[in-house]
């Protein structure tokens, strides 16, 4: 099912508007049924698509997916933590490269 969900990222490269929202919906109904290490990659997957897509769409798109995993995840669940280790390292590089641009802008 992870799979489908990385197959699914791959093919909004070409067709974004046909399928966002069958994604993002589905990937809503999967986080709290799936395994820690499956959300793990998923946390991942979208994380390496804000950090590295020089695609704006895809990159929205993966930002999207990955505020749907966080917000479906309740507090109390053992994953939580999980995630939130994983997912703020990335969010700070993200935030670190983005004023690095904006300073070598102005």
């Amino acid at each position: 099912m992870v799979q489908l969900f990385i197959n699914s990222l791959f093919f909004l490269v070409e067709n974004p508007c046909v399928i966002i929202n069958e994604v993002f919906s589905s990937l809503g109904l999967l986080v709290p049924k799936i395994k820690e290490a499956q959300l793990q990659v998923i946390v991942d997957t979208l994380g390496d698509y804000i950090l590295q897509n020089k695609k704006e769409n895809l990159r929205d798109i993966a930002g999207i997916g990955l505020k749907s995993v966080v917000a479906q995840t309740a507090p109390e669940s053992p994953t939580a933590p999980s995630i939130v280790h994983r997912v703020t390292p990335k969010l700070i590089k993200g935030i670190q490269v983005r004023l690095c641009c904006i300073c070598v802008g102005n």
